[in-house]
This record gives structure tokens, C-alpha cells and sequence, in this order.
């Protein structure tokens, strides 16, 4: 059987495994090309290292920053610890959905990754659109130096719905490695280097962090607000949401280029939702917001990939996932899925078909069950029977 059967086996399985499902869950990476203005990682592209601009690094006032682990392979292959995934994405874990950030090897050399706000910023804010729809869960990511960072998080609605602010979220310094107090907050990794434009100056122990916030689950979600509190550097790098209400991703990226539309991940639902965009919607290398890459592998070394930890009341409570050989754990030693199928029906950004079985967003592990194989089976069978009966 090759790759792409497997893989539509798979994908019905999953399908009528989470047929049961009383509300669908679509996770969306929400575009935020709107306020990214700094580089902040080191790249390989075109075979040529090129660093993280000055002053919009992650340490030091911007002074050092982050690598992929290709840049890290080039000029420090034996030091600690790993460098950052080659295409920015970072694969869902057990409590975490996958996060697309916006850095790439495969990305323009000029490209804009992060927001940075210098320690002495004036106006030490920020805000975004959201792709509206009702959302369970929102996801920021950050990392901060010169101590712990402290800000505020507004959220706003449609229809006239008053404003959530958040109480004040402190996150600890990035370069002290896994910590539990404060705010509650996880890890997407925690074992990365500290870089100078041209070598590794600290090696492993760093990390980057997010927090999670609860939205309104009646009203429909519109925009993101942050407002730092503290004195400390601060670089927002992406967000992503849970919703359970369809989302109009927009155009699709592969037609404009990229970098202005969310990609939606349906799962959980036995139901194809006109009109929203499928699983694991592809661009160029994860460079673009708001995409997720297409074999949802970790990248290079990224044993660490997915570490969870948190302060009280957080998700995962100082546990760790980590996963041999640059797979995330529970990935059966294959390349890492995020939420994989589509339903019969659905729209894909890239115009996918109107039926049958649809994957668009990673490889699952090493083989597939016999239970998966037959359902799948029995579900083109099902369907060509009934093609025969119409004729």
C-alpha cells in the first residue's frame, strides 16, 4: 500500500472515530503579520547563515537571539541542547495544538518574524485581528529577558460585547530555563541555545513560552490586545486558537502569496463545514502567518519539541513530552500529524475534493492498524455501492 492510501486510510478512521463528537474543534493559526517588525532567528537560507537582525533578537535588549537547527548544525553541530525547527513549526502535542510560528530556513532572507518591544519602548503595546468565530481556548507565545515579563491581555467582540482584560500575566525570564511560578504558562521548547550574529554563546537551557487564555464562549471573538507592564524585553511570536464555531479562513495563502490569512484545522466532527479551510492547509516551508507546514514533521534534532511545563493551575504542571530523534513523543516514530483529516464535504484551501477521505497536514506514524485500514475500507465500499445503486 503506498504513502497516500495509507494516509487516506488513516484519515477516515479518524474521521468516524470522532463522529461522536458533540461540537466540532477547529484550530485555527491566526494571522499576525500585522505587527511582526523584528528578526529574532539566525537561518540557513541558500546554504548561507544569515543572522538575526541586531536589536530584534530575544536577549539583551535584542542584542542575541535564537537559530534553527540548521544554522546550529553549520556552526555548532556537537555543542548541548538543539536548535529551533527548520520550518518554524512546532507539532501539537497531547495538551497543546501545533504551533506555526513565523520563521524559515525556506523563507525570504528579510522575511519579519517576531514583535519586539525594546525594554525603554514608548508605547509598550500591540494588537491583531482574529478571524471571528467563538473560541474555547487562545494561545499566545513569548520570550522575555531582563527578568520576568508582565503584561495585559484584551480581549474584544462582536456585537457590542464588553471587553475581557486579563489580570496582570507575568512570564519568567527566558534564559533560566523551565519554571513553575508565576502566572500559569507553558513551554514549547526548552532546551535551545543563545546566539551572537555569528556563534552560540549559551547552550541549551533556553526556552520560549505561552500562555493560554479562555475567551467568551458565547460571543464571537474579533481581536487581541497587549499591553506590557514591566520593564523587561518582550517578543510576541504568534497565536493560535481553538474554536467551536466555523471560521472563515479568508483566501487561501497558496494564492496570494501568504502571510494574510489563518489556516483552519478541523477535527473532532464527522461533519465538513462549508466553506472552512482543511486540516494542515500547506505553504512555502511554514514561512507565511498563518500556515501550517505540510508534513508536520519536527524539525532537525528537536528533541525537546512540545516540552510542557507551567505555574499553578497551568497545563501539564511541570511535566516535560520529549521524543527521540526530533519526533515528538506518541508519534510511533513518524512524523508528527496535526489533527490530519477532513470531512466528506468540506472545503480545502486548496480546493480539495468535495468527497472522500483528505489529508493535507502530516504523515502518521510508522504503519496503520488493521482497525483503520477497515474502516477506511468499508467506508469507500459503502460509497461505491451506493454510487451503483444511484446508477
Amino acid at each position: 500500500m503506498n504513502g497516500k492510501v495509507l494516509l487516506a486510510a488513516t484519515a477516515a478512521a479518524l474521521i468516524l472515530a470522532h463522529a461522536s463528537s458533540a461540537r466540532a474543534q477547529y484550530v485555527v493559526q491566526i494571522p499576525v503579520d500585522s505587527v511582526l517588525n523584528g528578526r529574532s532567528v539566525s537561518t540557513l537560507t541558500g546554504g548561507v547563515v544569515v543572522p538575526f537582525t541586531p536589536n530584534e533578537g530575544v536577549y539583551s535588549d535584542g542584542a542575541d537571539g535564537y537559530a534553527t537547527a540548521a544554522v546550529k548544525m553549520q556552526l555548532a553541530n556537537t555543542s548541548p541542547g538543539v536548535g529551533l525547527p527548520d520550518d518554524g513549526l512546532f507539532p501539537a502535542t497531547a495538551m497543546l495544538p501545533a504551533f506555526q510560528l513565523h520563521f524559515s530556513n525556506a523563507a525570504p532572507a528579510t522575511s519579519p518574524q517576531t514583535h519586539y518591544i525594546p525594554a525603554g519602548a514608548a508605547a509598550p503595546t500591540f494588537q491583531f485581528p482574529v478571524p471571528p468565530a467563538i473560541y474555547s481556548a487562545l494561545y499566545l507565545i513569548f520570550t522575555c529577558s531582563e527578568g520576568s515579563a508582565t503584561f495585559t491581555v484584551t480581549l474584544s467582540y462582536a456585537g457590542g460585547a464588553p471587553n475581557d482584560v486579563s489580570k496582570p500575566i507575568t512570564i519568567p525570564d527566558t534564559g533560566i530555563g523551565v519554571q513553575t511560578g508565576g502566572s500559569p504558562h507553558f513551554y514549547i521548547i526548552t532546551n535551545t541555545g543563545k546566539w551572537s550574529a555569528t556563534a552560540e554563546l549559551e547552550h541549551g537551557g533556553h526556552t520560549i513560552e505561552g500562555i493560554q487564555l479562555t475567551p467568551s464562549s458565547t460571543a464571537t471573538l474579533t481581536g487581541v490586545q497587549v499591553t506590557r507592564t514591566s520593564t523587561s524585553y518582550l517578543v510576541f511570536w504568534g497565536a493560535v486558537g481553538t474554536a467551536t464555531s466555523p471560521v472563515d479562513a479568508g483566501a487561501s495563502s497558496a494564492d496570494d502569496g501568504g502571510g494574510t490569512d489563518a489556516t483552519v484545522a478541523q477535527s473532532g466532527s464527522s461533519t465538513g463545514t462549508s466553506g472552512s479551510a482543511s486540516s494542515g492547509t500547506t505553504s512555502s516551508a511554514g514561512a507565511a502567518s498563518g500556515t501550517t507546514a505540510e508534513s508536520g514533521s519536527a524539525g532537525t534534532g528537536m528533541a525537546t519539541s512540545g516540552a510542557v511545563a507551567s505555574g499553578a493551575g497551568g497545563n501539564g504542571s511541570g511535566t516535560e513530552a520529549s521524543g527521540g530523534g526530533g519526533a515528538p513523543a506518541g508519534s510511533g516514530g513518524g512524523a508528527s500529524s496535526q489533527a490530519g483529516a477532513t470531512a466528506s464535504g468540506s472545503s480545502s484551501a486548496n480546493g480539495g475534493g468535495s468527497k472522500g477521505c483528505s489529508v493535507q497536514g502530516g504523515q502518521s506514524g510508522k504503519g496503520a492498524s488493521g482497525l483503520l485500514l477497515l474502516l477506511c475500507a468499508g467506508t469507500v465500499l459503502r460509497r461505491r455501492r451506493h454510487a451503483a445503486s444511484a446508477n
